[in-house]
C-alpha cells in the first residue's frame, strides 16, 4: 500500500509510446501421446510470441520507465530450485535496468497458461532467456515507436463464466480416476460441493479491465491462466492491431481453457482451484469475448480523438 501513496504523491505528466518485440523461449507445454495430453513440449503447438513494450517518457525527453510482457509461464526454474528467483522476468528487468541507470522496469505477462520457457530447470537457464528478453525489449526501445495519446477510458466490469454443472456422482469419481494428480484434486472438491450443497456450481465470476487510450491502443486485462486460445479469440474480434492483451490480473482463480482445449482434455482444462472448485463450460469462451467485445465498443465509442 505503501508504494502506491508514495507513486500518486509522485504524479507527473508524461509521453507514452509503444513497440513489440519477438521473444524465442515460449513453448507450447500441450504435449499430445497416445494416453492423452500432458505437460511436456510441444512445437506445433500454438503461442504467442510477441514481447509488447511500453515506452514512458518524461515532456522532456527523459525516459522514465518501461513497460514489457511476455506470454509464457515464468517457470524455467522447477520443484528443486529453493532460493528467491524472479525466473527469466526478474532477470530481464535487472537487464533493462542495469543498461538504462535510474529506469524502471516492470514486467506484464500475456496468456500463458498453457505455456512454458523452453528449456527449462536451470538458473542459467532462466537467466539467458533473461537476458534475451531484456536485450530485445532495449531493441525495441531504439526503434521508432507508435505514439499513445488520449484521452483514456478505463473499464472494470466483472462477467459471469458459466461452469460445467451438469456432472453426477459417478461422473466425478470417474474425473478423479483418470491421469494426472490434479484429477483427484479437483473431483474431491466438487464431491464435497456436491454434497454440501445438493448440486455444483453454475458459474464463477471474474474480473475483466480494459484501458483504451483513445484510437491508438486497446489494454485488455484478463484474470486467471488463460490459455494462447483468447489472443486470437480477441483479435478476431477487436482487431489485430493497436491490441496488448494480459492475464493473470486482479484474481488467479485457476485456468481459464478454451473450448478447443476442453474438447482435447489435459491440465489446463481443471479450471477453479483457489477460492472454488468447478470445470468451465466451453460456452464460458464465447461469454468471455463477447463481454470484452462490448467493453472495448464502448470505451471505442467514448474515447475517440478529433
Amino acid at each position: 500500500m505503501q508504494i502506491v501513496v508514495e507513486a500518486m504523491e509522485k504524479l507527473k505528466p508524461a509521453r507514452l509510446s509503444r513497440g513489440v518485440g519477438v521473444v524465442s523461449f515460449v513453448m507450447n507445454r500441450r504435449e499430445f501421446t497416445d494416453g492423452g495430453v500432458i505437460l511436456g513440449f510441444n512445437p506445433r503447438g500454438h503461442v504467442d510470441r510477441s514481447a509488447p513494450v511500453l515506452r514512458v517518457d518524461s515532456l522532456d525527453g527523459e525516459l522514465r520507465g518501461v513497460v514489457f510482457g511476455a506470454a509464457c509461464h515464468n517457470t524455467t526454474l522447477g520443484g528443486k530450485h529453493f532460493e528467491i528467483s524472479g525466473d527469466y522476468a526478474g532477470y530481464a528487468q535487472a537487464v533493462i535496468e542495469r543498461e538504462l541507470d535510474g529506469v524502471q522496469a516492470m514486467f506484464m505477462q500475456g496468456c500463458a497458461g498453457d505455456a512454458n520457457p523452453f528449456p527449462r530447470g536451470e538458473e542459467a537457464i532462466a537467466r539467458k532467456h533473461g537476458t534475451d528478453l531484456g536485450e530485445e525489449v532495449l531493441r525495441v526501445l531504439e526503434t521508432k515507436l507508435s505514439p499513445i495519446r488520449g484521452p483514456l477510458k478505463i473499464l472494470h466490469h466483472t462477467v459471469t463464466l458459466p461452469l460445467q454443472s451438469h456432472l453426477t456422482k459417478a461422473g466425478i469419481e470417474r474425473l478423479g480416476q483418470g491421469r494426472g494428480g490434479w484429477r483427484s484434486f479437483v473431483a474431491e472438491g466438487m464431491l464435497e460441493a456436491l454434497q454440501r450443497d445438493g448440486k455444483l456450481p453454475e458459474s464463477y465470476s471474474t474480473p475483466i479491465a480494459l484501458w483504451q487510450f483513445g484510437d491508438d491502443l486497446t489494454l485488455v486485462g484478463l484474470s486467471g491462466e488463460v490459455v494462447v486460445d483468447y489472443v486470437t479469440l480477441l483479435e478476431d474480434a477487436l482487431g489485430p492491431r493497436r491490441l496488448w492483451i494480459a492475464a493473470y490480473c486482479n484474481d488467479v482463480y485457476g485456468y481459464l481453457p478454451s473450448a478447443r482445449v476442453l474438447e482435447q482434455g489435459g491440465y489446463e482444462t481443471r479450471g477453479l482451484y483457489y477460492g472454488s472448485i468447478g470445470l468451465f463450460s466451453p460456452r464460458a469462451q464465447d461469454v468471455l469475448v463477447d463481454h470484452v467485445k462490448q467493453m472495448a465498443a464502448t470505451a471505442r465509442k467514448n474515447s475517440v480523438t478529433d
